[in-house]
């Protein structure tokens, strides 16, 4: 599934919005400093509070006797309400970064400014009386009053840290800012619970006490306004009549009452399942992976394959015979190699289907025939459930069924099988001792209705002469 946006935790990395002030930044996608932000410290994961923090060696009077780091500034920002603070900090010696600096470090101070850094207000301290002598993070705090953030006045905040005696690094992360009285948009979006046609999609307040919202939905890359609203939504929320197989984004935002809203959040991405086919089925690998296809890795042919996503399946030109024949091979040559292609779902519920494929075995990247090693395994398999996997063939030496090198057709009636969710897939296993190097070819994957009259297969010529053959 992919996921454009996390919401990274509320609403943007650095968090700006209309009409509040809100800025929760982990620091975490990045050593970097997002954009906007300023500091004279740098960022780092060692003994960070959490991920990455920033931090810097204070240790004289002179050129190295502060650290600072500032938010952007929020133009036009504040609502004229509270805004509440937190950062987490610590301070340890600079030669032993796991060890607490003594109280007498200096101050830690918040500050902020409605004139872009031309003027700042302390409105929390941390000193002597109350540092938390600690090698883990602890936190400042405070609140800057309503009263000196009217409304609609920038807003920009830091931590200032100011040096008295030793030789330190100080950290600072996990930075908070949320104007109380804002309706704050929704954050962590999540889709659950996804079909080919529904999703179910969730996601967790901000903080609001809201218990109405407004969603918006439709196809990837779609602009705001155009999308599906349902309005008022609950949490969760239902969507249905999607398009299968296709990818879709949605926005969330807080209904707070009288006419107040939140920003939007999001979009957060998901990706519908493909609908089970309906036979005649053929796929011809003309292109690679096809859709509704999925490779994976490891596993066994009784419970499936551990991990989805890739393999070492790879489109190729059938048995090797030239070009435009189309068709995927695996190589059979890494010892407890375990390849699986598999195909979509199919609504078998109506019975009286087959499955029809071409297969060779051929030496890597030649047309000379392939021979099995004692335990190599190659199986056509099928599951009804996605749990539980049975076999329908296993080429395999002992079974001496080995697939000609320039092709033939395997058939098999798949009658008995009528559930309507049926997942087929080509499995590989080189086993524990590798001793060759081998190509297994698959083209013309099909899943069709019995014909009432089959066409020949395996058709081959042999005893040619100038004048005859048989």
């Amino acid at each position: 599934m992919k996921i454009k946006l996390l919401l990274l935790l509320l609403i943007f990395a650095t968090g700006f919005s209309s009409g509040q002030v809100v800025v929760q930044e982990d620091f975490n996608a990045s050593t970097s400093l997002p954009t906007g932000w300023t500091s004279n410290g740098s960022g780092t994961s060692t003994q960070s509070c959490d991920g990455n923090s920033f931090r810097r060696n204070v240790y004289n009077t002179g050129g190295n006797s502060t650290m600072t780091l500032t938010t952007p500034n929020q133009v036009a920002s504040s609502n004229g309400n509270d805004i509440s603070v937190s950062v987490d900090y610590k301070v340890v010696d600079w030669s032993l970064a796991t060890s607490p600096t003594p109280a007498n470090f200096g101050t830690l101070e918040l500050q902020f400014s409605i004139d872009d850094g031309s003027n700042w207000t302390t409105f929390s301290t941390i000193d002597s009386s109350n540092h938390i002598v600690s090698n883990t993070c602890a936190l400042i705090s405070g609140i800057i009053p309503a009263a000196n953030v009217p409304i609609g006045s920038d807003v920009k905040i830091r931590t200032l840290n100011t040096y008295n005696s030793g030789d330190y690094y100080m950290y600072n992360d996990n930075f908070t800012a949320v104007q109380l009285g804002a309706c704050l948009s929704p954050m962590a979006l999540d889709a659950a619970n996804i079909t080919s046609s529904s999703a179910d999609l969730s996601w967790t307040s901000g903080g609001s006490g809201e218990s109405s919202w407004e969603v918006e939905y439709g196809i990837d890359g779609f602009t705001q306004g155009a999308g599906t609203t349902i309005t008022p939504a609950t949490n969760p929320v239902s969507t249905t009549g999607l398009m299968s197989n296709t990818d879709y984004d949605y926005y969330v935002r807080a209904n707070c009452g009288a006419g107040d809203y939140s920003e939007w959040a999001g979009p957060f991405s998901f990706t519908t399942l493909c609908a089970a086919e309906i036979p005649d089925y053929l796929e011809d690998f003309s292109s690679y992976i096809p859709g509704c296809w999925v490779e994976a890795v490891d596993g066994d042919p009784v419970n499936g394959p551990s991990s989805l996503g890739s393999s070492n399946w790879a489109e190729e030109e059938f048995a090797h015979l030239g070009s435009g024949l189309g068709g995927v091979n695996i190589n059979i040559y890494q010892t407890g190699d375990i390849e699986w292609l598999l195909s979509p779902q199919f609504d078998l519920s109506a019975g009286g289907y087959e499955i029809n494929l071409d297969v060779a075995f051929t030496d890597y990247d030649d047309t000379t025939q392939g021979v099995f090693d004692a335990d190599d395994d190659v199986r056509l398999l099928y599951t009804l459930n996605g749990v539980t996997w049975n076999t329908i063939v296993q080429w395999n030496a002992a079974n001496g069924n080995t697939p000609a090198a320039a092709g033939e057709t395997f058939n098999a009636d798949l009658s008995a099988i009528t559930g309507s969710n049926v997942q087929f897939a080509i499995y590989s296993d080189e086993g524990a001792t590798a001793s060759g190097d081998k190509d297994f070819h698959i083209d013309n994957f099909q899943v069709r209705t019995i014909p009432s009259c089959q066409e020949p297969t395996n058709l081959a010529v042999t005893n040619i002469t100038a004048t005859s053959a048989t």
